[in-house]
């Protein structure tokens, strides 16, 4: 018998009132009209609940699971009618398609005009630093309501920051909060937007929450140079739009290091990731600095060096040649660049770059020479080395500045601030766990895994593990993580609200990488009023099906379900019947037999 599939949607925001009822009870009854069409034209009809897939946990709303479940229990189906506000969190539907059958969605169409404020979103970076100001930008939605609002930023429980907010004209609104964090730590907050005259229908949407970790510091960036210059100025330009570098500026005159007038003696080596000499023609860095310097490149720090090559720096990858003047001409990319990604620059922005001031150097030995000017030695123009004494690249030309110039992208940023970030990674491996701070009760949580090696290539040989622990620091899932493209990645659900930390570990690499997030009170279900008309009319569309709303339902009638033929034969296999087939051969073999005595052959 032909079968019809009815699921109803029983999350939790099927609870929430669309005009005088809910929407659990609008569907209630027309879900029951349309069971009874169904079973009068013949069909067999089965009911299912549905939230979290067939489960009814109501903090979540996922169809695909039970599509699937459905799939793999009837095989007779030729309709699958829905009841739902198709306000779901399905990353992928795909299963609509594939299962070749109709969709029949119900919605209440009707246009209400309901007074709503709204906390539509909050975003931060997911690290800031202490006493600096830390960026948590909001959007504020206003529905059929004018007047002035108040937002509201609690961290913690605990009131922080409040702003006023008219609406007049407009729609939606961002609010900005810049706040500072005293104490390192990982810290919850909210943002609240109320209205005492607004008649809203629900307080559920009015706060949405965040979560924030705070450091101690910021990675350290040393520039030092002989005096200033335009090199200098686009170097720290390109390096401040890392929020998480902080930048000292050095001057280094006959071997005496100095910030403004003030002497240095010793540079501090705390949080220090990179160290960057710009060398203009007349940089002294005298045996103690240059002592200094190569003592840090031995501990694991970066060194980017610029502009004329000097001696008392062993550890820089390049050397003077028996030429000491500077010469003009463009510069040009060799293959071995492609293996940095910092220096993957598009051939028709390489094109931008002007003539520039170079001095010939010589590589030394087991050093990259990627990219070289443009005379018949091709003399070096960057070499990287990577080694025991540390990172190091060096670029023997000045005013690489003019570039930027001349060119309308970004590509001079992307090469400084991709230098660095390649001198300042310490580690061989870039095990590194991508995930949100904050979610709220029912929603899922998706953790990702991006493993890279020196030269940020996809590295997929490994097989991560992922435990999640609660608050009160039980473990609540571990399972090895699926490889999703060029990353691996996990996800689930929680239900109890409170600050969680997971950890993932390779054990044959033995790399390790952690984070924290945080789960809100408030379910993902309570903030999903109305219905999802755009969704529930392409769940119609790509099954073939039909959606109905108020007006159209008491019309509708289902087609009478096609007949099926089914023809049934008996048949004996004879041939599978071992003496059925000795029978015969004896019978061929006897009848050769008399043929031959008769002389009939």
């Amino acid at each position: 018998m032909s079968e019809v599939i009815v699921l109803r949607d029983v999350s939790g925001s099927m609870n929430l009132k669309t005009t005088d009822q809910s929407k659990k009870d609008y569907l209630q009854p027309h879900l029951d009209n349309l069971i009874a069409k169904y079973r009068d034209k013949g069909y067999k009809v089965t009911d299912y609940d549905f939230a979290n897939g067939i489960s009814k946990d109501k903090d979540n709303s996922l169809l695909a699971p039970a599509l699937a479940y459905v799939a793999k229990k009837h095989k007779r189906i030729r309709t699958v009618v829905l009841g739902t506000d198709a306000w779901l969190k399905d990353e992928d539907l795909s299963i609509i398609k594939q299962l070749n059958v109709p969709f029949i969605t119900i919605a209440d169409t009707a246009v209400v005009q309901n007074q709503d404020l709204a906390v539509m979103s909050v975003n931060n970076n997911r690290q800031g630093y202490r006493n600096e100001p830390t960026l948590i930008r909001s959007e504020i939605k206003a529905d059929n309501w004018k007047g002035t609002a108040t937002v509201t930023l609690k961290i913690n429980g605990k009131q922080a920051a409040v702003q006023k907010v008219i609406f007049n004209t407009e729609y939606t609104q961002l609010v900005d909060f810049h706040q500072r964090f005293s104490q390192t730590g990982f810290y919850s907050y909210s943002v609240e937007v109320s209205a005492p005259n607004a008649k809203e229908r629900t307080l559920n949407n009015n706060s949405f929450p965040g979560a924030i970790e705070i450091q101690s510091e910021k990675e350290r960036i040393i520039i030092i140079s002989d005096k200033p210059g335009w090199d200098n100025k686009f170097i720290i330009d390109a390096i401040s739009t890392n929020p998480r570098w902080a930048i000292s500026h050095y001057s280094a005159i006959n071997g005496q290091l100095s910030t403004g007038n003030k002497p240095v003696s010793t540079l501090e080596n705390s949080n220090l990731s990179v160290i960057i000499i710009i060398n203009n023609g007349e940089l002294r860095l005298g045996a103690n600095l240059a002592n200094q310097i190569q003592a840090l490149q031995a501990k694991g720090i970066g060194l980017l060096y610029q502009g004329a090559p000097i001696d008392e720096l062993n550890s820089l990858p390049i050397q003077k040649s028996n030429v000491s003047s500077s010469y003009q001409g463009f510069m040009r990319w060799q293959a071995e660049s492609q293996n940095y990604p910092m220096l993957r620059i598009d051939p028709s922005e390489q094109a931008n770059i002007p003539p520039l001031d170079y001095y010939y150097v010589v590589a030394k030995s087991g050093t990259i020479t990627a990219i070289t000017m443009d005379n018949p030695q091709k003399s070096p123009a960057l070499v990287l080395m990577s080694g025991p004494t540390g990172k190091a690249i060096a670029i023997p030309v000045l005013n690489l500045w003019r570039w930027q110039m001349q060119s309308s992208s970004s590509s001079y940023q992307k090469l400084i601030t991709g230098a660095v970030t390649w001198l300042g990674n310490l580690s061989t491996n870039n095990f590194n766990a991508l995930y949100n701070n904050s979610y709220f009760r029912g929603e899922s949580v998706n953790i990702r895994l991006r493993v890279e090696d020196s030269i940020r290539q996809a590295k997929l040989d490994i097989n991560p593990r992922l435990e999640i622990f609660d608050p009160e620091n039980k473990s609540v899932f571990a399972d090895y993580m699926t490889l999703d493209g060029n990353d691996f990645g996990a996800s689930t659900s929680f239900s109890k609200a409170g600050t969680y930390r997971f950890e993932i570990l390779d054990k044959d690499s033995g790399n390790k990488t952690g984070g924290k997030f945080y789960i809100a009170e408030s379910s993902v279900e309570s903030r999903d009023f109305d219905y999802n008309l755009p969704l529930l009319s392409w769940i119609a569309w790509e099954s073939g099906g039909k959606m109905l709303d108020q007006n159209s339902l008491p019309a509708f009638t289902p087609l009478p379900p096609t007949r099926e033929q089914v023809t049934i034969r008996n048949e004996i296999p004879l041939y599978k019947k071992w003496y059925i087939l000795s029978l015969f051969i004896l019978s061929f073999c006897t009848e050769l037999f008399f043929r031959r005595r008769w002389g009939l052959l």
